[in-house]
């Protein structure tokens, strides 16, 4: 099963792909995401999103699955969305609490922008290492160092947090596994309170688990002789062939699409 965060080594198109070219397609994609409008611009985000995996010889299912843990997550955007939204014709209203349609309709326009989003960041990780995102971040935002920013921090920073999220999901696992084994956790089949009450347990160790992680790869990096705020020593590179012409415009062609629909329904 694929889980978020991993990288999976493949020899696809959109493996590769240059670093800074592939990134910035992303961000196309993503911006695609956050500005497409109505069914038809669900449709279309949607479409993009099989094409790319498409590109990435990725599995859309597997992606799918491993959304299951993030359940309850979603359930909170769309309540947020659903109870606390403003009406004039409410369906029901307590207090600050207003369930409305409208309220409906932007909890689960919300909803699916996360999905979509999801997806993306699942197809981004898996097609690129943390280096090569790293790298790609480093590259774009290189015009900022020349205003004394610390575009390498930044970047490193990005890098590691993302390179993280596959290893504190293993280190939820073991937690879990161990946790139901002294009978502290319920199984998955049973009722959904006990479930929720039973999350308690999990914070603290995985909390400790995650600054132990951070103290270990703070030990390594000064080991290594890592300096924060030193002049970087990596060259910036771009490699642009016909493949991330190809990339690019596609991104481009799909955010006007996306564009040129969301103006028509308005």
């Amino acid at each position: 099963m694929n889980m978020l965060g991993s990288y999976i080594p493949s020899d696809s198109f959109l493996h590769r792909q240059d670093d800074t070219i592939r990134l910035l397609s992303f961000i196309l994609l993503f911006i695609l995401i956050a500005t497409s409008e109505g069914i038809v611009g669900y449709i279309v985000s949607f479409a993009v999103i099989l094409i790319v995996y498409r590109m990435g010889k990725m599995n859309l299912m597997n992606t799918l699955r491993s959304m299951k843990r993030f359940n309850a997550f979603f359930i909170t955007v769309f309540a947020m969305n659903a109870f606390f939204q403003p009406s004039d014709d409410p369906i029901f209203s307590f207090w600050f609490i207003v369930f409305s349609l409208r309220g409906i309709m932007l909890g689960f326009d919300m909803v699916l922008r996360v999905i979509f989003a999801v997806f993306l960041s699942a197809a981004l990780t898996a097609s690129s290492t943390p280096i090569a995102i790293t790298d790609g971040i480093r590259t774009l935002l290189h015009p900022l160092s020349y205003l004394h920013i610390p575009v390498d921090e930044a970047a490193s920073v990005l890098s590691i947090a993302i390179s993280l999220i596959p290893i504190i999901a293993g280190e939820s696992r073991e937690i879990i596994l161990s946790e139901r084994a002294r009978g502290v956790i319920p199984e998955d089949n049973s009722k959904a309170k006990a479930r929720a009450l039973s999350v308690a347990p999990l914070i603290i160790p995985l909390f400790l688990a995650a600054f132990r992680r951070a103290e270990n790869l703070g030990t390594a990096m000064e080991a290594r002789g890592y300096q924060s705020g030193g002049k970087s020593r990596r060259r910036i590179r771009l490699s642009v062939g016909k493949n991330e012409i190809m990339l690019i415009a596609f991104s481009i062609f799909s955010l006007f699409i996306s564009l040129f629909v969301k103006e028509i329904i308005i």
